[in-house]
């Protein structure tokens, strides 16, 4: 008989134990659900987030490489343009620019220079201006070199040795701007040296790779002349249904202005009316909601300096209790891990036990 009490009670109190444990490893088991969900939640978030980054980053480097390509064109454009404009190739027109720079010059001082000899030239061939004048007294051989050109580049070398040979200051200062014009002093700077001491500066320039060839310049002209044909037709694409909205739009709006105009009175009385309300409801809530404040403003001194020394506390404490709940974790997880498989051995054997095998 004491026996059996003895097993009864054992198997009274692991019955007992049976259905905490299945509480608690039930709660382990769905608090591991739930991480194992989040985890796969933030994966597939993350998956999201790399398709959305590959797609921003194909967005902006596609609006980069468009952004680059115009700005490319447009200066090729403006390359092209210029040297047609004032007669010499693409790549002589970077080589100088590269050299005024370097001197010093502003490439709108040479592009200004470079107008003034085309008109002086021309003035010299039909025998007549300032340049022409001043070369029949100082050098009559230059003058007649000068209407045997053919191109504007032959002309400015001509006009480069030529004040670079000049060991007068005062005179090279005039034949520089008899040729020039208001950029001819600018232009000594590159001048100095002659086309020979130009040659190693263009040389310079080609050897940075930064010049754009005549054919390159052409084809960004093309690709902006292209675009701008492009946006053309659109906007008169866009001319026939834009009419036709504002068609539809304008008696729209002639109706509220005729509306509003007729019912001034009205809307006013509206307005006065709506104002009236926000002003009631201010003189209503008001005197309440300045009596709550004074009310609160009263009593939250005396409550904010009761709970100061208790934050303070906590706050002091919260590195320890931080310490013991980690500690505490680390031991009791694993414990219950361990026991998990025993309990439900245990438990397994309470709810089906052997049958007694018959005497």
């Amino acid at each position: 008989m004491a026996q059996s009490m003895t097993l009864s009670t054992i198997f009274t109190a692991i019955d007992r134990i049976t259905g905490p444990a299945r509480t608690i490893f039930g709660k382990v088991d769905k608090g591991a659900s739930k991480a194992n969900r989040g985890i796969s939640a933030a994966g597939k978030g993350m998956a999201g987030f790399a398709r959305f980054a590959r797609v921003a980053v194909a967005a902006v480097a596609t609006g980069a490489i468009a952004k680059g390509l115009q700005a490319f064109a447009e200066k090729g454009d403006e390359i092209d343009e210029t040297s047609r404009m004032l007669g010499i190739g693409a790549e002589a027109l970077q080589e100088l620019r590269f050299a005024a720079e370097k001197e010093g010059m502003s490439v709108e001082g040479l592009t200004t220079g470079f107008k003034q000899l085309n008109r002086n030239v021309g003035d010299l061939k039909a025998g007549q201006g300032g340049l022409l004048s001043q070369l029949k007294a100082t050098n009559p051989a230059l003058a007649r070199q000068l209407r045997g050109v053919k191109s504007t580049e032959e002309a400015f070398n001509l006009m480069v040795d030529a004040i670079g040979a000049e060991t007068n200051t005062a005179k090279r200062a005039a034949l520089a701007q008899a040729a020039f014009g208001k950029s001819g002093q600018e232009l000594i700077k590159i001048a100095a040296g002659g086309t020979a001491g130009l040659a190693k500066l263009r040389e310079e320039a080609r050897a940075t790779g930064s010049i754009m060839s005549g054919d390159l310049a052409r084809a960004g002209s093309d690709f902006n002349d292209a675009m701008q044909r492009a946006k053309a037709t659109l906007s008169g694409l866009a001319q026939g249904p834009l009419t036709r909205l504002l068609e539809l739009i304008t008696p729209l709006i002639q109706r509220f202005t005729d509306w509003t105009t007729a019912n001034k009175g009205l809307i006013n009385a509206g307005i006065d009316t709506f104002f009236n309300k926000i002003v009631q409801i201010f003189e209503t809530v008001g005197p309440v909601a300045g009596k709550a404040l004074g009310e609160l403003s009263a009593i939250l001194p005396p409550l904010l300096d009761l709970i100061d020394p208790i934050l303070q506390i906590f706050v002091a404490l919260s590195p320890l209790i931080i310490t013991a709940a980690q500690a505490i974790s680390a031991v009791l997880v694993p414990a219950l891990q361990l026991l998990k498989p025993i309990l439900e051995a245990i438990g397994a054997v309470l709810l089906h036990p052997p049958h007694p095998r018959p005497g």
